[in-house]
């Protein structure tokens, strides 16, 4: 037999042995016949490192209850000196009428290979696990002082901003009459950029506190959420002709007024960049695919070259002309940020002329 076999007699005294617990062991049967567990030249241990006393090992334990034992890791030391590791089982021998053995049998074979790779894995995932929690202090120090700094910077650039806009305003106002064309032309130009950049500072406090707010969640329904959305940005397209159509949205777990941003962003460049369309059409569309939910805001505008699709989801980064469509490049951006907290995903398709569909996900 591969695997060692020992009987000890109901004293705990071993009685027999086969040539595999020899050599498992490196020690003759001469040296072990008539030991018993508390042989102290075993120093056997738990996988702990404790002391694992003789009369709690497997065959002891059986031999005071009359119970088997299976699958016991106990580590001993080999006639060499080397530690080992083996894996113990115990069935008892009753006699005919007695309720506890007269006998035991113990089997075991070496599993140090197996014990010593899975306390290699314990030390590398312990070692990675540290690695991760490090860098990922590191990551959220570097996301607060971003944060920090971006939420900064917006606030200390509102006072110049406003001064410059409220003095062309009064250079507009009260000096007109010794102003010509071309003065009022560019006073024109620089309240046209203060606006634009105070839109900027609003949509950088936007994308930062997006990071920065803890989700709340929540159950949603998220068609009549939709539909308050639409109702919302309803000003924005009077005198237009704009068909939306809202699909039957299924509910879903997420921060409500969170998602309520995302469908405001997707649904705001929707109605924006389907301005050119005589007809515009307008689609909200929403399926449940194994374990998300999958959302979509489709249009008719006038789409996007396919190979920057990602880059639209990026922070400034626009595809179109701003004095074509007015924005910050910032919009998706906080749609992505949104989206990743809740732990979905999001993506876009669309061609040139031929309208463009955004799309996210939501975990079920």
């Amino acid at each position: 037999m591969a695997e060692g076999v020992i009987c000890q007699s109901a004293s705990g005294a071993i009685i027999a042995l086969n040539p595999a617990a020899e050599r498992i062991q490196g020690r003759p049967a001469g040296e072990l016949l008539g030991k018993t567990s508390d042989w102290p030249d075993w120093q056997a241990i738990h996988e702990d490192g404790t002391p694992f006393p003789g009369q709690d090992q497997p065959s002891m334990a059986t031999l005071r209850t009359g119970e088997s034992y299976s699958n016991v890791v106990m580590g001993i030391v080999r006639g060499d000196g080397t530690r080992i590791w083996i894996s113990v089982n115990s069935q008892p021998l009753f006699a005919s009428g007695r309720t506890l053995p007269y006998a035991v049998i113990t089997t075991f074979h070496d599993i140090s290979t197996q014990i010593r790779a899975e306390g290699e894995i314990r030390r590398l995932n312990v070692k990675l696990e540290r690695r991760v929690a490090e860098r990922t202090q590191q990551l959220e120090a570097a996301v607060r002082d971003l944060e920090s700094f971006s939420y900064s910077v917006s606030h200390d650039l509102r006072a110049p901003l406003r001064a410059i806009d409220n003095f062309s305003s009064i250079l507009q106002q009260e000096h007109a009459a010794g102003l010509d064309d071309e003065a009022h032309r560019l006073i024109r130009v620089v309240r046209k950029n203060a606006a634009r950049m105070g839109n900027l500072i609003d949509d950088m406090l936007a994308f930062a506190r997006a990071g920065r707010r803890e989700l709340v969640l929540a159950d949603i329904d998220l068609e009549a959420l939709a539909r308050e959305v639409l109702e919302d940005l309803a000003p924005a397209v009077v005198g237009r002709k704009v068909s939306v159509s809202v699909g039957s949205l299924p509910r879903v777990r997420g921060d409500a007024a969170a998602l309520r941003q995302v469908l405001v962003n997707l649904l705001g460049n929707a109605f924006k960049f389907t301005r050119p369309r005589p007809d515009a059409q307008i689609e909200v569309r929403a399926e449940i695919v194994g374990n998300e939910t999958i959302c979509s805001v489709r249009d008719n505008g006038v789409g996007f070259e396919p190979q920057y699709a990602q880059k639209l989801f990026g922070i400034f980064q626009r595809l179109h002309d701003a004095d074509d469509f007015e924005g910050t490049g910032i919009g998706l951006g906080i749609v992505k940020r949104i989206v990743d907290k809740h732990g979905g995903r999001v993506w876009a398709e669309g061609a040139p002329d031929s309208g463009a569909t955004f799309y996210f996900t939501l975990p079920r």
